[in-house]
């Protein structure tokens, strides 16, 4: 339901940082680096998971890019498609490396609903949600993503775990001016006349999704 509330993209992204500090994302992987029991086997269970995702990030991108295109700002969609684009040939050389077998999908033997909930929500919010929405929800995801992947850089860099180089390569910091293009992304939602409030509920439930991702693929 639409509401009469106003609220800046600024503002937006306050409220959801706050939201986010009061109720912390679970991740298992960054308690396992601080403690130093990450080992090769989380290493290669996290790849495995991001090698099946990048498919499912790569069409719901190209579907978001495909319905926002009458601003400037819309160029974030095509960011986030290039950015997994590129994310796809390293992920291809360290499922080489390592090796990965190729496999599609979750393992929902293993794993349950956990194992889809980042997939499928995903794909809702590229095929439903507007500008506000898609931007809010993917800021929380791009945020705790490009959080762990440059502290799992930085930790793969100096454990001396025997990490492939590859996989080295591929965790580090979030791409320059990314989070400011979701900002403009959502402003230009609000400006056109996105609700607000839906948009805070959509990074809402992203915080709880990427909750399950990260405990999807630590396995613990």
């Amino acid at each position: 339901m639409k509401t009469d509330r106003r609220l800046d993209a600024v503002s937006l992204v306050q409220e959801i940082d706050r939201r986010t500090a009061e109720n912390p994302i679970d991740n298992p992987i960054v308690a396992k680096l601080r403690a130093n029991r990450f080992t090769p086997a989380d290493l290669r269970r996290l790849l495995e998971f991001e090698v099946r995702l990048n498919r499912t990030e790569l069409a719901a991108y190209a579907l978001a890019a495909s319905r926002f295109t009458g601003k400037p700002e819309d160029v974030y969609c095509l960011r986030l498609q290039e950015m997994a684009s590129r994310a796809r040939t390293k992920l291809l050389d360290c499922a080489r490396v390592l090796p990965i077998e190729p496999r599609t999908g979750a393992d929902g033997r293993a794993e349950g609903f956990t194992a889809y909930a980042y997939g499928s929500y995903l794909s809702w919010l590229a095929l439903n949600a507007n500008r506000a929405g898609l931007g809010a929800a993917s800021l929380v995801d791009v945020r705790s993503y490009f959080s762990t992947s440059d502290e799992l850089g930085a930790w793969l860099r100096s454990s001396g775990i025997g990490a492939p180089e590859e996989a080295v390569a591929f965790y580090g910091s979030e791409p320059e001016g990314l989070s400011a293009s979701a900002v403009a992304f959502v402003q230009a939602g609000l400006d056109a006349g996105d609700d607000p409030d839906e948009a805070l509920r959509l990074s809402d439930v992203m915080r709880d999704v990427m909750g399950y991702f990260w405990r999807a693929v630590s396995a613990r």
